[in-house]
């Protein structure tokens, strides 16, 4: 698959926001530029601004993407994986898109819908009881790092370097 289709194929809603936020901005710039109002120009940054955050997210889903079809093809199909993908559905998005680039789409989608997710779920898991969170910074950081920090070189309670 060519990486501008996998980018596609990893995050649709966010190349979609990205797309509406610019032909946004295109909107505003040329209204200010019409009418000759300097402060128009304002919207047209802002606009541009959440562009940018949401290309952002869609790099960060191709990404997760990517990481994902490793863990897939190394270790086979695991459902703790598509657990920490499940919280939105740009992250399910980029799970499965991997899941159908290593041949586990059925049994991914199969697990999805166990857990009582559907097509028409867009917002993340608990946005509709408290939408404030999504400005939080620990909302960000669990969208954009899912998995955290690799854990590479991680001792044993009791190993060397305990007294």
């Amino acid at each position: 698959m060519l990486p501008a289709t996998r980018l596609f194929h990893a995050a649709p809603l966010p190349l979609l926001v990205t797309a509406l936020f610019l032909a946004a901005a295109v909107f505003f710039a040329a209204h200010a530029h019409l009418t000759a109002r300097h402060l128009a120009f304002i919207p047209a940054g802002l606009a541009v601004s959440a562009a940018l955050l949401a290309l952002g997210d869609a790099l960060s889903r191709h990404a997760e993407s990517r990481r994902v079809r490793r863990m897939l093809a190394r270790h086979g199909f695991d459902e703790r994986v598509f657990d920490a993908m499940a919280a939105s559905r740009c992250q399910r998005d980029a799970a499965l898109c991997a899941a159908g680039e290593t041949g586990f789409l059925a049994q991914a989608r199969a697990y999805y819908h166990s857990l009582g997710y559907r097509w028409h779920h867009l917002l993340p898991d608990g946005a509709r009881r408290a939408p404030w969170r999504l400005f939080a910074p620990r909302f960000f950081k669990k969208s954009f790092l899912a998995f955290g920090h690799a854990r590479r070189g991680r001792k044993e309670p009791g190993g060397p370097g305990k007294t």
